[in-house]
């Protein structure tokens, strides 16, 4: 982590970076069209990487779908 905040060019404290990830709106979607495909985006990379890891997996599909209010 230390090496990814001398690579981006942060100035501060571990601490400082930390709440710079969490509390900069440039992470978080901006509603939750763009949340549902982040996750979407970020299911279809795991597929990919899945048989590298596990020997059998699921022949059921999964889905992404909207958290109810």
């Amino acid at each position: 982590m230390e090496q990814v905040i001398k690579d981006v060019g942060f100035k501060g404290s571990f601490a400082d970076f930390l709440m710079f990830l969490r509390t900069d709106p440039q992470f978080y979607p901006k509603n939750a069209d763009e949340l549902l495909k982040e996750a979407a985006f970020i299911a279809k990379k795991a597929d990919a990487m899945l048989p590298k890891y596990f020997g059998k997996l699921p022949r059921t599909p999964y889905g992404i779908a909207p958290v109810p209010a």
